[in-house]
């Protein structure tokens, strides 16, 4: 949702002007709002994400240095959807759901750090063992096995190769390591990080815990503008183009064409496909005979359910730590496991020979 029609041209036609919507909603909150600033600064001192707090800072100053809207809405993405709710009251309310969001995100985080630190430095300190061992153990057994010409079995002689190689291309190995490595810190990183390179990366997932939160913002910011006596479609319209998550925008963008033409058809929306029932329900509440009620929004019911959304972004269980765990200590173990065998499986054979 990224152009309006407005005004005309010399010949007649209608102009196209990216973000109007937006730009004049973030222009009449800056006129009305000169506390703003010092709101944002305030709450600031209170985040506990270094990311959140400077950027809300940084919001603030470029607030007080009366930066355009177009540049603050290109310097600030995730935040210029705070810029369009008037109200002090509607202000504190979403700087005090970014405050507990912020807090559980930093928690749940720190917990997650020490969930992992003990698989993986187990996992680290058996990777160095299993590469000591292939490097300078087992070309010793290869010797011994060689020089008693033993017919060897197919992981022996895996183990074997596979110490060859490695000390026939040492930096080869170690290139392959480092790239295992990496490999496995950013996928550690995804599962730890909550942060905007990551919902750029892989977007919004339909039911998890960032379309909730992209939703909860939608419903307390579409409450506020109706509030205001802004019509539906014209709310819908700036809160999709403040959301920085390409999917919502475009979700709460059919919304809001839908909502330009008929409200009571936003239940055949795409929208209404990803959307929770109660949300669009709080759009265009109806009665059970399926008549209008009202052509306003219910926005206590929007209020609450963003309220709700929050609240469910934040209870979920996360398996992730206990598989990651049981992972590593039964990967460890088949590789322990599968030392001893390929090494000490032909010392049978050996022992036999010898004995006879």
């Amino acid at each position: 949702m990224r152009i309006e029609s407005q005004g005309d041209d010399s010949r007649g036609e209608p102009t196209l002007i990216p973000m109007k919507s937006l730009y004049d909603r973030i222009e009449q909150v800056k006129a009305a709002r000169k506390d703003l600033p010092a709101q944002l600064q305030n709450i600031a001192q209170e985040i506990p994400s270094a990311w959140t707090r400077n950027t809300l800072r940084q919001l603030a100053a470029a607030l007080k240095d009366n930066a355009t809207p177009a540049q603050l809405v290109a310097r600030f993405p995730e935040h210029c959807w705070l810029l369009t709710l008037q109200s002090s009251a509607a202000t504190t309310d979403a700087l005090t759901a970014m405050l507990e969001q912020s807090a559980f995100q930093h928690s749940l985080r720190t917990k997650k750090i020490r969930t992992i630190a003990y698989p993986v430095v187990l996992m680290l300190i058996a990777i160095t063992l299993l590469m000591a061992v292939i490097a300078l153990l087992v070309p010793t057994f290869d010797e011994m096995y060689q020089e008693f010409e033993l017919r060897l079995p197919a992981p022996t002689e895996a183990l074997i190769n596979l110490s060859r190689g490695i000390n026939a291309h040492p930096l080869l190995a170690l290139t392959l390591l480092g790239t295992f490595l990496a490999a496995v810190a950013g996928v550690l990183w995804v599962w730890i990080g909550d942060n905007p390179i990551k919902r750029r990366l892989f977007g919004t997932s339909a039911h998890g815990p960032m379309m909730r939160q992209s939703l909860a913002k939608v419903a307390l910011q579409v409450a506020e503008l109706v509030d205001e006596g802004i019509g539906l479609d014209r709310a819908l319209k700036i809160a999709a183009e403040s959301n920085p998550d390409l999917a919502m925008r475009s979700l709460i963008g059919d919304l809001a064409i839908q909502a330009g033409h008929d409200t009571s058809h936003l239940h055949r929306t795409r929208s209404a496909l990803i959307f929770p029932p109660n949300f669009l329900f709080a759009l265009h509440p109806v009665a059970p005979s399926a008549q209008p009620v009202t052509a306003t929004p219910n926005t206590t019911m929007l209020r609450e359910l963003a309220a709700s959304y929050r609240d469910l972004s934040m209870r979920r269980k996360d398996w992730v730590a206990f598989i990651l765990g049981q992972f590593t200590v039964i990967s460890v173990g088949l590789m322990i496991g599968f030392l001893v065998l390929a090494l000490f499986s032909p010392m049978v054979s050996l022992v036999s020979s010898l004995s006879s």
